[in-house]
């Protein structure tokens, strides 16, 4: 659980800054809750990264997929206005994340399945 803690501290920010951009409609404040986002998807990444104890091409996709369903999740809640387009953009970008995520685990196990 300690390896795993700043992974889920990275999507835990990656989450207020979210919905710290939907809620907020003040400029600067969008810019914060992007950076935010994007703080948290690299410590997420990096954690994923370190965390693998084997790293296989399924483990580089699970990583990469978490960083562009964050960088999605936070581009697309910061430029957009119509309410249904933000919607869309945060599920995508979240299914995205969860994906990635699994396919980092599964890396991980069929790596350590084949060496064994």
């Amino acid at each position: 659980m300690t390896k795993k803690i700043g992974t889920i501290i990275g999507l835990v920010l990656v989450a207020v800054g979210a919905v710290a951009m939907w809620f907020c409609k003040i400029p600067a404040a969008e810019i914060g809750a992007f950076a935010v986002t994007m703080f948290g998807a690299g410590l997420a990444c990096a954690n994923l990264y370190n965390g693998a104890e084997k790293k296989n091409w399924l483990t580089i996709v699970g990583i990469a997929a978490v960083g562009i369903g964050s960088f999605v999740l936070g581009f697309f809640g910061l430029i957009s206005s119509d309410t249904m387009v933000s919607m869309i953009s945060m599920i995508i970008g979240i299914v995205v994340i969860i994906a990635g995520i699994i396919s980092t685990a599964v890396g991980t196990k069929l790596a350590k399945k084949k060496e064994a």
